[in-house]
C-alpha cells in the first residue's frame, strides 16, 4: 500500500492544465477590462477637451482648430497637457460648433475594444455630442458612449 508517498504524475498533470485553463480564461476577462479601461480614460479626455474648448469659445469668440500638449495657447490653438497621449483630429471648427476625432497617438498606444477605436466629441450652438467609431468606421456611439 502507498500511503502518504505524494501525488502521481497523471494528477499533477490534471492539475497543471486545470490552473492553465483557468489562468487562460481570467486573462482574457482581464484583458477585455483594461481595454475598457483605457477607452473610459479616453472619453475623459474627450470630456475635458469639450470643456476646454468651451472656455476657448468664451475667450477668442471661436473654438481652437487644434489641440496641443504644450505651447502657447493662442486663438487657434488649445493648450492640453494630457493630449500628449492622444492624437486630436479637429475639423469644422467656428465659432458655431467643431468636430473632434480623438485617436491614441503612434507614441503611445493604447488598447482600446475594436468596438471603440475612435472618439468623436462634436459641439453644435453649445450643444456637446460624444460618439464613437470602430476599427472598421462604423458608427458604434451606442456601445461606446451609452448616454452620448
Amino acid at each position: 500500500m502507498r500511503a502518504g508517498l505524494g501525488f502521481t504524475l497523471i494528477e499533477l498533470t490534471v492539475a497543471i492544465a486545470i490552473v492553465g485553463v483557468l489562468a487562460t480564461l481570467s486573462y482574457a476577462g482581464y484583458e477585455a477590462s483594461w481595454e475598457k479601461s483605457n477607452f473610459r480614460t479616453m472619453r475623459e479626455f474627450g470630456v475635458e477637451l469639450a470643456l476646454s474648448q468651451q472656455l476657448h469659445r468664451q475667450r477668442y469668440g471661436r473654438y481652437a482648430q487644434g489641440v496641443s500638449s504644450n505651447g502657447t495657447p493662442n486663438a487657434n490653438r488649445l493648450i492640453l497637457p494630457s493630449s500628449a497621449k492622444y492624437r486630436v483630429l479637429v475639423s469644422n471648427s467656428d465659432f458655431r460648433g467643431y468636430r473632434a476625432e480623438v485617436t491614441p497617438s503612434a507614441g503611445a498606444p493604447l488598447k482600446l475594444p475594436e468596438a471603440c477605436r475612435t472618439l468623436i466629441v462634436e459641439s453644435d450652438m453649445g450643444i456637446q455630442r460624444f460618439g464613437a467609431r470602430s476599427a472598421a468606421n462604423q458608427n458604434t456611439s451606442d456601445r461606446c458612449v451609452p448616454h452620448g
